[in-house]
């Protein structure tokens, strides 16, 4: 066990400094994040809906693989904003991928292949990076802006609260901007253009990562000696401390839901019936759902109620799967008014649910393991990556009620996981609400930085 100490030559980070750099951040991982979204919803639209299932699956099963077994390495190796430097460049490759896939079909597979295993390696190291990015800074928020004596579960809820909603909401901007681009002119060479802006944004979103200071590491995170026992971190948790076993169902339910929305409900329904520009708009209602609901979800009023927005959000997937069931039965009545309601709250329901899952499930996870964000963080995204890559893979086999009753299942053993996980949480938290630091805040020096401590 390790712990950063801040540097008694560095002045202390202001209020300003603080919130403008977590902010760049929040902007330009928002930029990033947004344009491989949008590229993952309109995957099947603009090549091969074979190629492109196999294209996701490709990345979402190297997802899994680099955040369990490299990902925690690489950060320790790289620093955590370095490691999302890099990442977010890899990202570029993944939707420069497409920009070459849809005008070179000669070349789709390999490049849709390539593109994939960067795109995975790039998701399994950067989240578990930005995992631990938010930890630190959460670490710096309480020591050093909140006021004294603060309660950390209401930091963690603020912070990721307020990173969800604004990486939600320039998704949501470029959701938008794809269906407007593509009902305008949905011909290939306008989707060639598009592809070519994503990839420039994609690129534009990196650079200011480069530019950031990395923040120190927190009090009480652990700093392993060697390299194996780093790589080794994430694997072992199952073991060292089970708790993180009690987050899988919902995190595997939301990997199975993210498959059903864009395999089944946007490729073989909306788009065929609908077309390619209708997939964005109605995509773009479940990100605009879950950017508003996110900043709702930061304030203290729901700083401990965090097991209670989790569990419903998995009732919103129970929702959202009957709903769907209904949706399927009245096929092939595509026209009436009821088929367009259901679509609206099937989209609606998945938007909180992904609220649910980008800010509070991950403050869950600050609270419930402080020392141990990173192989924490690597483990739930194990758990969304491999049952994504599941869904996208195997779904498109399975009759659709089979598929329905199969992602209910995970749905329904979030709620009881989640109750018990919840206890461990106020156990941990509520026994020890955080003191004032022996290190008072400051005035701001005017050009403080994240790493001056």
């Amino acid at each position: 066990m390790g712990q950063a100490e801040p540097s008694e030559a560095s002045p202390l980070v202001g209020n300003g400094s603080f919130w403008r750099e977590f902010l760049v951040f929040c902007v330009a991982f928002g930029i990033n994040h947004g344009t491989v979204t949008v590229t993952l919803s309109l995957a099947s639209s603009l090549i091969d809906s074979g190629l492109a299932s196999q294209g996701n699956a490709t990345l979402y099963i190297t997802y899994g693989v680099t955040a369990l077994f490299a990902a925690f390495g690489v950060v320790r190796a790289l620093g955590a904003m370095r490691a999302l430097a890099a990442n977010m460049t890899l990202y570029f490759f993944y939707v420069l991928s497409y920009e070459l896939a849809v005008p070179f079909p000669s070349i789709d597979t390999a490049a849709i292949y390539v593109g994939g295993l960067f795109g995975g390696v790039a998701a399994g190291t950067l989240w578990t990076a930005q995992g631990i990015y938010f930890a630190r800074v959460t670490a710096i928020y309480v020591a050093r802006i909140a006021k004294p004596g603060s309660d950390k579960r209401e930091a963690t809820a603020k912070l990721a609260g307020l990173f969800a909603a604004i990486f939600l909401a320039f998704e949501l901007a470029l959701k938008l901007l794809s269906s407007l681009w593509l009902a305008i002119d949905g011909g290939r060479t306008s989707e060639i253009i598009f592809m070519g802006l994503m990839s420039g944004l994609a690129l534009f979103g990196a650079v200011p990562a480069y530019c950031l200071p990395e923040p120190p590491a927190a009090p009480d995170e652990k700093v392993r000696e060697s390299v194996l026992m780093t790589l080794a971190a994430a694997t072992t948790l199952n073991v060292r401390d089970p708790t993180i076993l009690l987050l899988a169902p919902f995190n595997l339910s939301f990997g199975f839901m993210s498959a059903l929305v864009n395999q089944l409900l946007n490729d073989q329904l909306v788009s065929a019936v609908l077309g390619t520009s209708s997939v964005g708009v109605l995509t773009s209602i479940t990100v605009g759902v879950a950017a508003l609901t996110a900043l709702p979800m930061a304030t203290q009023r729901f700083a401990d109620s965090k097991g209670m927005l989790v569990t419903a959000g998995a009732c919103c997937f129970l929702v959202e799967l009957s709903l769907c069931g209904a949706l399927f039965s009245m096929l092939p009545h595509a026209s009436t008014w009821w088929w367009w309601l259901i679509l609206l709250i099937i989209y609606t329901m998945q938007g909180f649910g992904r609220a649910v899952f980008e800010s509070v499930n991950k403050a869950f996870v600050v609270d419930l393991f402080p020392a141990e964000s990173g192989p924490a963080f690597s483990n739930i995204i194990f758990y969304n990556s491999i049952s994504a890559a599941f869904g996208f893979l195997v779904f498109p086999e399975m009759n659709t009620t089979a598929v329905l009753l199969f992602c209910a299942a995970f749905a329904v053993m979030t709620v009881p996981a989640i109750y018990l996980a919840d206890r461990r949480r106020r156990d941990l938290v509520g026994a020890q609400l955080l003191p004032p630091e022996e290190v008072k805040p400051t005035k701001a020096d005017g050009g403080g930085c994240l790493n001056c401590f």
